[in-house]
C-alpha cells in the first residue's frame, strides 16, 4: 500500500512539474550543512520538501500524507535544488504556505 501511495505521489509530482517553466529558481543547498528542509501548510495539511546531502550525492525527498518519497538523486546539487524548487513553486501556486526550517532546532527539558 505504501509503495502504491509513493508511486502515485511521484507520478502526480512529475505531471505537475511539466507545467512549470525551466527558469524556476532552485532551492539553495547550504555548503556548510547536510541540506535544506521546507515545511508547507494548507489548512490542517502539512507537506515537507527535504534535500539531503552526503558526500557528493544529494537526494530530494517529498513527504505527502505521511509518505516520504525520494523524488530525485544526483551528484549535482543544482539538480536536487531544481526539483525541490519546482515542488515548492507548485505548492505555493496552489495557495500552500512554505517556510524554510533548515536552521530550526528542536529541544526539550525533562525534569
Amino acid at each position: 500500500m505504501k509503495n502504491k501511495i509513493a508511486f502515485t505521489c511521484l507520478i502526480s509530482f512529475l505531471l505537475t512539474s511539466l507545467h512549470l517553466q525551466a527558469e524556476e529558481p532552485a532551492l539553495a543547498i547550504p555548503s556548510d550543512s547536510s541540506g535544506s528542509y521546507y515545511i508547507c501548510k494548507s489548512g490542517a495539511s502539512v507537506r515537507t520538501i527535504r534535500i539531503s546531502k552526503k558526500g557528493n550525492v544529494c537526494k530530494t525527498f517529498y513527504t505527502k500524507e505521511g509518505v516520504d518519497a525520494m523524488v530525485s538523486k544526483s551528484s549535482n546539487p543544482q539538480t536536487c535544488g531544481d526539483v525541490a524548487g519546482r515542488i515548492k513553486t507548485n505548492l505555493e501556486s496552489s495557495n500552500w504556505k512554505c517556510k524554510d526550517i533548515s536552521n530550526s532546532r528542536v529541544s526539550s527539558n525533562f525534569n
